[in-house]
């Protein structure tokens, strides 16, 4: 975990890892690394997601089944986006009878299901009615936003509770009242932080994460590859991109 905390520096980057990753090797020679005032970033995020793999490591390896199995019920499947006022239990029930296969529910604000840390403090019992399933839904996500560990775990148990099949945190929502809690697309702009908070989940809960994230906080940070590449290091089961950036709405 240290290694992951701890600020890399570009002459700590190995010269392997001085190109992007998107780069094929026979394209360095034509397209050298973006040097920004000595600055290479893409070397700099390559770093950051080897000392994340590292870092988390015993976590992604924990999760691998329970990832697979996700990853295999999810296969070939028509999903269901999830929709703000829309995405309820009965519009999810109607579209499950037409062939939906899977589908992830409205937002839910875990501190408002569980209070402050998972405590119970400010819980309000309301936020709880997203959390249910239809009973002809074959696969089923509860969908949080949070930037907490202990308020994401203690959503995911009584998501896990309400019968969902997996957790989704929500990463991709540009909304004021997500964003201004740094919550929601928000987090984008912090791609290593989110990467603790993913592992902190997948750790600690037994259902699968997916993670839904934008391609950027705008057009002057695409950060989707680099955001995702973190994702998976920290154990996310599934990374599922909205093709806008925060600031595009």
């Amino acid at each position: 975990m240290q290694a992951f905390l701890a600020r890399r520096s570009r002459a700590a980057v190995p010269a392997a890892h001085a190109t992007s990753t998107t780069t094929p090797p026979s394209d360095v020679a034509a397209n050298p690394p973006r040097l920004h005032n000595g600055f290479d970033p893409d070397a700099e995020r390559q770093a950051a997601v080897e000392a994340a793999r590292e870092a988390f490591l015993p976590t992604r390896l924990a999760a691998a089944a329970k990832n697979r199995a996700l990853a295999e019920r999810l296969k070939g499947k028509l999903i269901l986006a999830p929709l703000t006022r829309g995405g309820n239990l009965p519009f999810r029930q109607l579209c499950a009878d037409f062939g939906c296969e899977a589908a992830v529910s409205e937002m839910v604000f875990a501190r408002s299901l569980v209070g402050r840390n998972g405590g119970g403090k400010g819980a309000q019992k309301a936020e709880k009615t997203r959390l249910r399933r239809a009973a002809n839904e074959p696969l089923f996500g509860v969908q949080i936003a949070t930037n907490n560990i202990a308020e994401g775990v203690a959503a995911a148990r009584l998501a896990q509770e309400a019968g969902a099949s997996f957790l989704s945190l929500n990463v991709g929502c540009p909304i004021y009242e997500a964003t201004r809690r740094g919550l929601g697309a928000a987090m984008l702009r912090k791609p290593t932080k989110l990467a603790r908070l993913v592992a902190g989940l997948v750790a600690e809960t037994d259902l699968p994460v997916e993670v839904k994230i934008r391609t950027g906080p705008g057009e002057s940070n695409i950060n989707a590859g680099f955001v995702a590449a973190l994702m998976e290091a920290a154990g996310a089961a599934v990374v599922t991109i909205h093709g806008r950036t925060m600031e595009q709405r």
